[in-house]
Order: C-alpha cells, then structure tokens, then sequence
C-alpha cells in the first residue's frame, strides 16, 4: 500500500499514478518542495498562479492542475498549507485531510504525496500516527507513494504494526 520515493523530477518521471498531490505555503514564495519541481516542469505555471493569487497556500486551498502531458501523472493537487514557520503535526493532519478528500472527490486510486514538514518541522512518527487513520478514514486509494526519504520507511513501519496490533486487540477471537 505504501511505496517510498526520493523527491526528485527523475522519480516523478517514473511514477505510475494517477495524481501528485504536493502543498503550498502562504509565506513560501518561490514555492518549495514538489510543488518546485512541478513549477520547473511547467514552465512557471504554478508560479504565474501564485503571483496571480490563484494558489496562495491558504489553509484549506485546494486547486488542481493538469500537467500537459509533461509527468506521467495528469492530476497535480495543490493544498494550502497556511504559513510554513506555524507547521505542526495538526496542520500536517489538516493537509493530510484535505489532501486525501480531493483525491475521494477526483476517484483517484493511486497517487503519490509529498511529506508536508516531515521530518522537519514534524517528526516521522507523529505524522504517521495522524496519516495512517487519515487515509483509512478519508479515502480510496490503493496505492499511495510517500515523496520523503526512504529513511522515514522505519518509522511507518512502527506505525502500521502498531496500528495492526490495535486492530487485532479490538476484533474478538472467531
């Protein structure tokens, strides 16, 4: 369910998903990350947006671009973050939310996400505590690729056998 990919545009010339989904800070200008990588490809385009104030990166922003052919993907979704120096694991579990239902919304089943903050402003595990429900309760998707280190594989892993182990307790033996 979940793969691990370096965010680099190599690696999102090899994706094989549907969507791209990255976020946008409202105190970030050039815009950072995947969202950056995004902007090179197209030329500016998501640059252009955001001196329009098209995409300003405010909280519970959600836009969606086409790539014009120029990723393997033909979705990027952009979600407003609110300011990048004020991100914390709630805001992290904000995006999450609002990423995961423009995803259920689009009927997009495999995609890959940027880490928003993760591990800097958010540490591994506390964002994977918050992902992990988030995506049960909140979509559809089959496959989902976390752009972020693959270093962050082992806390996931934590998380999932952790959550696993609670799912075991609640169900009663049959």
């Amino acid at each position: 369910m979940f793969e691990f990919a370096d965010p680099t545009l190599a690696r999102l010339d090899m994706l094989s998903v549907r969507a791209v989904c990255c976020v946008a800070f409202d105190d970030e200008r050039p815009a950072g990350g995947v969202l950056s990588l995004v902007d090179w490809r197209l030329a500016g385009a998501v640059s252009r947006r955001m001196r329009d104030g098209f995409i300003s990166g405010a909280v519970g922003e959600r836009v969606l671009l086409g790539t014009n052919g120029k990723f393997p993907f033909d979705k990027v979704v952009v979600v407003g973050a609110g300011p990048k120096r004020a991100f914390d694991v709630d805001a992290f579990e904000a995006v999450a939310t609002a990423t995961f239902g423009v995803l259920a919304e689009l009927e997009v089943h495999e995609a890959a996400w940027e880490l928003p903050g993760v591990p800097t402003a958010v540490p591994a595990e506390a964002a994977f505590e918050r992902l992990v429900p988030c995506m049960r309760r909140d979509t559809n998707l089959d496959e989902l690729t976390l752009l972020g280190s693959p270093d962050l594989a082992k806390p996931l892993a934590v998380v999932l056998e952790r959550d696993r182990r609670k799912a075991q307790s609640i169900v009663p033996p049959g």
